[in-house]
């Protein structure tokens, strides 16, 4: 069995068991945008807004903002236009919010139980309850505290009563290791009683009474912690896996921190106001936390590093790694402190140590460099999940450190990832080493009992072997609905070759694309795009910071909020470059099913519609028989267009003359690669340009009818193609079926089908790989 069959084989056993992919619906519609962040007393829109978080009822977005002159986070009552201040203050960020939109989370610099700034200038994560406190409008709010209002959840593990964390180096001087932090929409249970945080420096998170009392801080840098406010008791989550084994057999020892660090923390990236009641401030994507938790607050994932340390590995690492490479870890923190840490793209597989290409889907941590030698480029594992941002070991960087999201029972986890899948497209990355892999978005089934090839289902492809291709640009965030129906994702991305998720809203074809943000419904299999601006263009880009910045989702998907400096989005947005904007999808509401009885129906009419509609069936000599039934007599035509390999060839000379020479063997003008061998000659030296996928016409049919009814048209792949059509299940196309007749407006329809295999000839078995190394062939697969 070949391995693009064994990919399809598995995808599809991944669907029946994760979720039922059906067809895909009417195309997605959302409410027109409207501004969340603004003020309705003053009249005034807030200056700068990002960072969105929605309540899973839908009724509450918390942002970071400056609204009459005053930074801080907000909440914003979406039914009654209330906007009411959270917490005021500096280097604040990162706002999650419960279910009822009753408790915010967040990262502060200002020590908020007492009102002053931090003694120590390190960040805490605090959570308000917005029910304590005086009601009061935002522009109102003073600059501090409000009594009894705000929690400390950032309280090592070992204290009896809540203090913040004490990081190491820290003083007057400011906080140099880093502080807690939480991230932004995930770091919050529903309940709000639960709180996720990673520790940015060294310090006394697990400290004992004995070290306190030396002043030490024995805690490794970049741990995470679930802080329980209900029970005053903090957990280390990011353990080690020997403390987690010998908790499992029922050793009685304390969950110790991993010695180089667990999780990955993002550079943060907030806007510097300065002048700011006095001081320099720094707001929103201030929380360099990768840590989220799940609303039933059973289940925490991360971004983790030095794997090796916290789950079992299947491959020993190669050089690069712990802190060149970071892949998402997963772990059920309800099940107590002998729960396993898993790796969400190879945790507990059957098949992760025949990796690759014995198990599509899964991880490969000893991928074959990527780089010839000799190089100062990384020699460790440049796919997997994704080079961490700090590891700056290619010339153009690195992909963006991206937090994990997890249904609201923690079963499913949304991610982006470097991943290839294996079978497909091998060889991607090779064509240039300098360029680093582009992420992708994908949704993992975490359930026992599955291999990651049936759990991981991919939901965004590359398009083209060439990482610089703007086809190719990476998924920057990504979001999933606590029913796990729906998950967000925001790219510059303009190509989407899966199906399913079906694209259903017309491609974005702008020049220089903005960042989007996009929709897909697991249910339906769709793909939808969801920042569309009043003027049917997508989101403009206004400036840098043009786009969508970030989107966040309320538990049932409806309610989505986003961050975006554009200026298409909502009439009448004036902001300093990003505004918090709310949509709502819709749909045909369910009713309650009646019979009635009606009258008899009019006679109808003898007068036939005027339409055509097509089916398709493949015939064994490898052609498609297009049934199509059609109104009158005219003339039929049907094409195909699909996506195919194109290697552009040049040449050089003094007489030259530039033509490229597809893979499949022709020429742009039309001519076979042999019919121009004896030109070549003369034109000088050739060479070959690099392989793109493009979208040709492979196939092409035309006759007469002479009435009205049902006629075969016979679709056979050109023979440059036909080697294309007999490789695996086919080569899938969009046939495009018109129909033409004197006096009337031209009809078309559109289906997708697969070229057939012709049944004379074999299917063909992958190339053995040489070397351990996999075929170089590139190749292109298509789904109906």
């Amino acid at each position: 069995m070949s391995l693009r069959r064994t990919a399809t084989i598995t995808a599809l056993a991944a669907i029946a068991i994760w979720s039922c992919w059906l067809a895909a619906s009417a195309e997605a519609s959302f409410t027109s945008f409207r501004l969340a962040s603004s003020d309705p007393q003053l009249k005034l829109q807030a200056d700068f807004a990002y960072e969105p978080a929605v309540s899973a009822n839908g009724r509450y977005v918390a942002f970071v903002g400056i609204v009459a002159s005053k930074a801080g986070i907000f909440r914003k009552n979406l039914q009654t236009e209330e906007l009411a201040a959270v917490a005021l203050g500096r280097a604040i960020g990162g706002p999650s919010i419960s279910a009822d939109g009753r408790y915010v989370s967040f990262t502060a610099a200002e020590d908020l139980t007492t009102g002053a700034p931090s003694a120590d200038g390190c960040t805490q994560v605090y959570v308000r309850d917005m029910e304590l406190g005086p009601a009061r409008p935002a522009s109102q709010e003073a600059l501090g505290t409000v009594n009894g209002a705000y929690e400390l959840a950032s309280v090592p593990v070992q204290a009896t009563e809540p203090r913040p964390i004490a990081y190491e180096g820290a003083g007057e001087e400011g906080c140099p290791g880093g502080g807690s932090t939480a991230a932004r929409a995930v770091a919050l249970s529903a309940d709000g009683r639960k709180v996720a945080f990673t520790t940015i420096g060294r310090s006394d998170l697990t400290a004992g009474a004995q070290e306190l009392a030396r002043g030490a801080t024995p805690t490794p840098p970049l741990q995470v912690a679930v802080r329980d406010l209900q029970a005053g008791r903090t957990t280390l989550v990011s353990a080690t896996l020997n403390s987690i084994s010998a908790a499992s057999r029922g050793e009685s020892v304390p969950q110790e921190p991993v010695p180089e660090g667990a999780a990955v923390a993002g550079v943060p990236q907030g806007r510097v106001f300065p002048g700011l009641h006095g001081k320099e401030t720094r707001l929103g994507e201030e929380a360099a936390s990768t840590a989220a938790i799940s609303a039933d607050g059973t289940t925490a994932a991360w971004m983790g590093i030095d794997v090796a340390a916290q789950a079992p590995l299947t491959r020993a690492p190669r050089v690069g790694y712990p802190a060149g490479y970071a892949e998402p870890l997963w772990r059920r923190i309800a099940d107590g402190p002998g729960a396993p840490t898993r790796r969400v793209l190879a945790g507990d597989d059957p098949s992760a140590a025949g990796c690759p290409p014995e198990c599509p889907g899964g991880l490969d941590l000893a991928w074959d460099p990527q780089v010839p030698e000799p190089t100062l480029l990384p020699q460790g594992p440049q796919y997997g999940s994704y080079v961490a941002q700090f590891f700056q070991g290619f010339p153009e960087g690195s992909p963006e450190i991206v937090t994990p999201a997890l249904s609201a029972d923690g079963s499913r986890v949304a991610i982006v990832s470097t991943q290839p899948d294996y079978g497909r497209l091998p060889d991607f990355g090779r064509l240039d080493p300098t360029k680093a892999p582009t992420t992708n978005a994908f949704v993992v089934n975490m359930e026992p009992g599955l291999t990651r090839g049936q759990a991981i289902a991919r939901l965004t492809e590359w398009a083209s072997p060439d990482f610089s291709n703007a086809v190719n640009n990476p998924i920057r965030n990504i979001a999933i609905s606590g029913d796990g129906t729906r998950v967000l994702f925001t790219t510059a991305r303009n190509a989407f070759p899966l199906a399913p998720p079906t694209l259903i809203t017309a491609p974005v074809t702008q020049l220089q694309p903005a960042v989007q943000l996009y929709e897909v419904n697991l249910l339906a299999g769709s793909l939808a795009l969801v920042s569309q601006g009043y003027d049917g263009e997508p989101a403009n880009r206004e400036d840098p910071v043009g786009g969508i910045r970030s989107a966040a989702l309320s538990a049932d998907g409806r309610v989505v909020a986003l961050a975006s400096g554009s200026s298409n989005l909502a009439y009448g947005m004036v902001n300093s470059g990003s505004a918090v904007l709310v949509t709502e999808e819709e749909d045909s509401a369910a009713q309650a099913g009646h019979q009635s009885v009606s009258a008899l129906p009019a006679q109808a009419s003898a007068e036939t519609t005027w339409q055509i509609s097509a089916t398709a069936h493949p015939a064994r000599d490898g052609s498609l028989l297009i049934d199509v039934s059609i109104p009158g007599a005219g003339v039929v035509s049907a094409s195909a267009s699909a996506p195919v390999p194109v290697t552009a060839a040049y040449a050089n000379g003094p007489h030259s003359k530039r033509s490229g020479t597809s893979s499949s063997g022709r020429t742009a003008s039309g001519r076979t690669a042999s019919s121009t061998r004896g030109r070549r000659a003369v034109r000088g030296t050739r060479r070959a340009g690099p392989t793109t996928i493009a979208v040709r016409q492979v196939a092409r049919a035309q006759l007469q009818a002479g009435d009205a009814g049902v006629v075969e048209l016979r679709l056979a792949p050109a023979a440059a193609y036909r080697p294309l059509a007999n490789e695996g299940d086919g080569l899938f196309a969009t046939v495009l079926i018109t129909f033409s007749s004197p006096g009337h407006a031209r009809l078309t329809a559109t289906l997708q089908a697969a070229l057939p295999r012709s049944a004379a000839s074999p299917r063909r078995k992958p190339r053995a790989a040489a070397r351990g190394q996999r075929s170089r062939r590139t190749r292109t697969r298509h789904r109906a």
